[in-house]
């Protein structure tokens, strides 16, 4: 074998690299004689790009399957793209021996695996070689064909001979993990890894998800899951850890800043501006607190942030910084705009940190975009209280609280009637002399009339939009209320209004079990707003209490339970969901199919299985 000085230092490279990432290859290797087998990525040579991550996919079944031979070693996939990272070989042709001896001799190995797809479609073809890294010499070269679906057995193929070659066979019993289902479940296996090696866990884990899905019995996948969404957990900690210095110091500033008389004692308008803007990174600190009492509903990104089990006391104390933070904010834009409004009715509203808190802001990941105005800043607040909606003033995400503020403390219900009120008035009057304030009137009563259908008032969220009809009837928003209204009284069809509508007749009579499987989520998804996780039993239950032994068909029942349960599970009542998960099992609900649900939705709930030891 000829050793060109260009070969060398390529060696040389991708030892050193490698030593750093893995260790000294003598210290791993426990018997020097046992084969350590170095799976390079396969060349796509198909001319078809978007097969290039293809090679990522099958050189992890490849080094899985490997791996369970005895007396043998296998490079882990992880480290060979850490190599490549670091020296910019990734678009390298791993098929050519030189490139294949030189990496695999970098990551201590004895033997390498190259190969390449040289066809795809209809029919797929795979060449490959093992090459021993001590003589340069070919140990095999052969290739394997077959329907791109059976991509399993192919690759099962490979490994065999291999194997073979190797005088080695797969150790007995063993169950292999890589049962990819078809090509199209491995590409999105593919696209996953790819994601993780760029640091993206939580796309991977998504990616993994929509794998274990599409192939359940794919193991790997489900190990892979497992392991991104440990890693990005982990990620999210060191994250959180970073900014929480960061974020608390500016926090520090902001009480400070606020502490010398907020908008009444600034000097200037300038002054004025920089209050607000410690407004809105004071009202982010008590955001983020609420968040942290609310965790984990808000980092699992369910549809609502339900306050958990045992968390109430936590969550109240909470709520009232964050809604203290907002009247605050408020109150200074309304004294803002009665201090420093020109008589020409100019006023600046270039709301804003001082330079150097600003630039502190960003390095910590903070936005300052606080309301338009006053009027603005109320609506927020409205919104905040009558539906839960709170928005993220310092660029946080957006969420939906459960119950809502307004549910959860009757003084919080009186704040939003209040606000409600005097926002009304205040954009009707604006309405008689600019029509385009009839649009201002409309968002309130959008938040009203939300608020009412949430609690199951129909007949007042009517009668205040026809209010508005009646007040404008040249409006070009009569045509979009009078939709509402009709939506409303069930003249004109939409989703959620019908499916509810369905649920409520399957109420009514019990005659078809339909009924409660179109409307049933609607149903339990607004007293979940409104009670919170009691929506769930609430709704379980009554359909249990009013249909028991009136339906027809008796596995309606494991249906039923099962959907509630997985509707606590979701948001995180783990003891609710196996309460249910009980009375699944007792009307002989599938055993396999809990598994699944626990695999694929519900993860959080395994460790809390009854009779499971943590």
């Amino acid at each position: 074998m000829v050793i060109t000085p260009c070969r060398v230092a390529l060696t040389a490279s991708v030892a050193l690299v490698a030593s750093a990432l893995v260790g000294p290859v003598a210290a791993r290797a426990a018997d020097p004689t046992q084969p350590r087998i170095a799976v390079l990525y396969f060349d796509n040579n198909t001319g078809d790009e978007k097969l290039d991550v293809l090679q990522k996919g099958f050189a992890d079944m490849m080094v899985t399957d490997l791996s369970q031979a005895p007396n043998l070693t296998v490079v882990e996939r992880e480290k060979l793209e850490a190599v490549l990272a670091e020296l910019a070989l990734q678009k390298k042709s791993y098929f050519d021996p030189k490139t294949a001896v030189a990496i695999g001799n970098g990551l201590g190995a004895t033997h390498a695996v190259t190969g390449a797809f040289a066809a795809f479609d209809p029919q797929m073809r795979i060449d490959m070689r093992l090459i021993d890294l001590a003589t340069g010499e070919v140990v095999v070269a052969d290739k394997v064909a077959g329907n791109k679906n059976d991509v399993f057995e192919l690759e099962q193929q490979l490994v065999g001979r291999f194997l073979d070659a190797l005088s080695r066979t797969a150790r007995p019993g063993v169950v292999t993990q890589t049962r990819v289902k078809d090509v199209d479940a491995l590409l999105e296996y593919a696209r996953g890894l790819d994601l993780a090696d760029k640091g993206d866990y939580q796309g991977a884990a998504e990616r993994m998800k929509k794998v274990v899905s599409r192939s359940p019995l794919f193991a790997l996948a489900r190990v892979r899951r497992d392991d991104f969404l440990a890693r990005l957990e982990k990620a999210r900690e060191r994250r959180t850890s970073a900014l929480d210095e960061g974020a608390t110091a500016l926090f520090r500033d902001a009480e400070a800043a606020l502490a010398k008389g907020g908008v009444a004692k600034a000097a200037d308008v300038d002054a004025s501006q920089h209050v607000i803007g410690w407004r809105v990174v004071a009202a982010g600190a008590r955001l983020r607190l609420l968040r942290l009492a609310l965790a984990p509903a808000v980092e699992r990104k369910s549809r609502y942030a339900v306050v958990p089990p045992g968390g109430e006391k936590a969550v109240a104390t909470a709520l009232k910084g964050y809604v203290d933070a907002l009247e605050a904010l408020s109150a200074d834009m309304h004294l803002h705009e009665q201090r420093f409004t020109s008589e020409h009715g100019y006023l600046r509203r270039d709301y804003r940190l001082p330079d150097a808190a600003q630039a502190k802001a960003r390095e910590v990941g903070f936005k300052v975009n606080p309301p338009r105005d006053s009027e603005a800043a109320d609506l927020d607040l409205l919104r905040f209280l009558a539906l839960g909606r709170a928005d993220g003033l310092t660029g946080e995400e957006d969420f939906i609280l459960a119950p809502t503020p307004a549910d959860l403390d009757k003084r919080y219900a009186a704040r939003a009637k209040e606000l409600a009120k005097g926002l009304e008035a205040a954009a009707r009057e604006r309405a008689k002399s600019d029509a385009i304030a009839t649009l201002d009137v409309e968002r309130v009563l959008e938040v009203v009339t939300d608020a009412a259908v949430l609690h199951g008032d129909i007949e007042g969220a009517v009668v205040a939009w026809q209010s508005f009809l009646d007040a404008y009837p040249t409006s070009s928003q009569f045509k979009r209320v009078d939709k509402r209204i009709q939506v409303l009284l069930g003249v004109a069809h939409d989703h959620v209004t019908s499916s509810i509508a369905r649920y409520y007749q399957g109420i009514a009579t019990c005659d078809d079990d339909m009924d409660f499987r179109v409307g049933m989520d609607e149903v339990m998804d607004r007293r979940v707003r409104t009670m919170g996780l009691a929506g769930i039993p609430t709704t379980i239950d009554e359909v249990d209490k009013t249909c028991r032994g009136k339906l027809a068909r008796p596995h309606f029942w494991s249906y039923l339970y099962m959907q509630g349960a997985l509707a606590a599970g979701r948001l995180d009542d783990c003891k609710t969901f196996w309460v249910y998960v009980d009375r699944y099992l007792a009307e002989n609900g599938s055993k396999s199919d809990l598994t699944g649900y626990l695999d694929n939705h519900v993860p959080q709930c395994k460790a809390s299985q009854p009779g499971k030891t943590p």
